[in-house]
């Protein structure tokens, strides 16, 4: 038997997160709420037309709790290929994350480049990263199977789905959230660890990503102020689809 999805939709609307949403610090991980907030625009974005996800700027305004939260889905402006839609998410009337997102709808031109693409990866050829408990038994990096390339390139492939409606880019979320927390400021050896939550998650597609993984080539940016920046390139199998920053306060 399959595994429920990671947020569940009761028949009053409210969605509720499994425990394994959590994040490693208070609440949901961000990438899985970022996923939900998509998730919403993508579905409704079918029905009226508004095209497919070109970037996804997700704002933290507080922990998301392990609790029934409410989402609406709001266009700002339908173009006739460019729309502009938020969402937002709440948790008993208090709002807990924002998100816009840019859609554009495609129009084929074989007169454009070629997309690259690099030789076929197997993620499966690579070791398998140790399933960290953190402080808790359920969270968010246990809900994927995660395979390491090389230092700054990790493979996530989720084990299950985060909705039960099919999504074409809200899944890649939950992924490209860990770019900021692959490189701690300090090695983990040092105590007390430091705590890096990012308050905001930016993604960019070119494109649909194929396949069940994502890679994650990650890059780190650390001061002295304790403010740091993460970003990196996510790939499917066939190549790079799109690109993933944030904000990173260091604690």
């Amino acid at each position: 038997m399959s595994l429920p999805p990671l947020f569940q939709q009761d028949d009053e609307g409210r969605w509720w997160p499994d425990p394994f949403t959590q994040g490693p610090y208070q609440g949901l991980q961000g990438g899985g709420v970022a996923g939900l907030l998509c998730a919403a625009i993508e579905q409704q974005a079918g029905g009226e037309g508004w095209g497919e996800i070109a970037s996804v700027a997700t704002y933290f305004l507080r922990p998301t709790p392990l609790d029934a939260i409410e989402l609406d889905v709001k266009p700002i402006r339908v173009g006739r290929r460019v729309s502009i839609v938020d969402a937002t998410l709440r948790n008993r009337d208090v709002i807990v994350a924002t998100q816009r997102a840019t859609l554009i709808t495609p129009e084929h031109d074989p007169s454009l480049p070629t997309p690259n693409t690099s030789d076929l990866v197997d993620p499966t050829a690579f070791a398998p990263l140790p399933k960290h408990r953190v402080r808790k038994a359920e969270w968010m990096w246990l809900a994927q199977e995660i395979r390491k390339e090389a230092k700054d390139r990790i493979w996530f492939r989720p084990t299950r789905k985060l909705v039960a409606h099919p999504v074409a880019f809200a899944h890649v979320l939950p992924a490209a959230d860990w770019a900021h927390g692959l490189g701690p400021p300090t090695p983990l050896r040092v105590r007390p660890e430091r705590a890096t939550p990012n308050p905001d998650v930016v993604v960019h597609f070119a494109r649909p990503p194929q396949g069940e993984w994502i890679g994650v080539n990650w890059h780190l940016t650390w001061t002295q102020q304790s403010v740091g920046l993460g970003e990196a390139k996510l790939m499917d199998t066939s190549g790079i689809f799109g690109c993933v920053s944030m904000s990173v306060a260091i604690l």
